[in-house]
C-alpha cells in the first residue's frame, strides 16, 4: 500500500492549493500532491505528476481514496481532459437537509467561511449517507455553511462502504440532542482539533 491521505489543513502541507485543501480534493501522495478538480456531479479532473498518471496501480489507489470521500465522481480525466478511469453511476437524491442526521458533534468555524466562499449550488451539495439510513457520513461543514446560506435542500447518495463505527457515534450525537445539522457546535479551529480530533483518536484506540 501507498502513502496516500486526504490533506486536511494547509498547517500540515503550506505547499498545497489552498483552494483545493478547502474543498477537501487534494491528497497526499508518495511524497506528492495529488488534486481532484470536480466539473460537475459525475466528472474530476486529476492534476498530479505524470509518475502517478503512468502508475496504474498507485492511480487506482488515490482514485478510490478520493471516491471514499466522493463516491458520486464516477468519470475521471487527465489535464487534456482525455478519460482515464470510470466507474458505474451513481444514484443521487434530493432531500431536505434538516432531514439527515449527523454523525458528529462540532463543526470548524474556520472551515465554515471556507465552504462558505465556495458553495454556489445543490451540485457542491453531494453528500454520502450511511446504507438505509440518513445518517450523514462525511460533509457535516458543507451542509452547516449551506444551511447559513439559505440552502434547505442537497443530493445523497448511498456510501456502501462507511464503517460501522458510524452507528456508535450517531447513536453519541443523539445523546447529546444532535439531531439535525443545525444543533452541531461551532468551533474555533484550535477547540476543534482538541475536542473533536481528540475523541475520534480516544475512541479508535478502545475499539482496537
Amino acid at each position: 500500500m501507498s502513502d496516500i491521505k486526504r490533506i486536511e489543513s494547509l498547517e500540515e502541507y503550506p505547499c498545497a492549493d489552498p483552494q483545493y485543501v478547502s474543498r477537501h480534493t487534494a491528497f497526499w501522495v508518495d511524497q506528492a500532491i495529488v488534486y481532484f478538480e470536480i466539473l460537475n456531479p459525475e466528472q474530476a479532473i486529476i492534476h498530479c505528476d505524470k509518475k502517478i498518471l503512468e502508475n496504474s496501480a498507485l492511480l487506482e489507489e488515490v482514485i478510490q481514496e478520493f471516491r471514499f470521500y466522493s463516491y458520486h465522481i464516477t468519470q475521471f480525466l487527465n489535464e487534456q481532459h482525455q478519460l482515464v478511469k470510470k466507474f458505474p453511476p451513481i444514484e443521487l437524491t434530493l432531500v431536505e437537509i434538516n432531514d439527515l442526521q449527523p454523525s458528529q458533534f462540532y463543526v470548524n468555524q474556520e472551515k465554515i467561511l471556507q465552504c462558505s466562499g465556495w458553495i454556489e449550488n445543490l451540485h457542491h451539495l453531494i453528500i454520502p449517507v450511511h446504507p438505509n439510513t440518513n445518517f450523514i457520513c462525511d460533509g457535516h461543514t458543507r451542509l452547516y455553511a449551506a444551511l447559513q446560506k439559505g440552502f434547505r435542500k442537497c443530493y445523497i447518495y448511498t456510501a456502501e462502504e462507511s464503517g460501522d463505527y458510524l452507528l456508535d457515534f450517531v447513536k453519541m450525537a443523539r445523546e447529546r440532542n444532535i439531531f439535525h445539522v443545525a444543533d452541531l457546535q461551532p468551533l474555533s479551529d484550535s477547540e476543534y482539533k482538541t475536542l473533536w480530533w481528540q475523541f475520534c483518536d480516544d475512541y479508535f484506540a478502545h475499539k482496537n
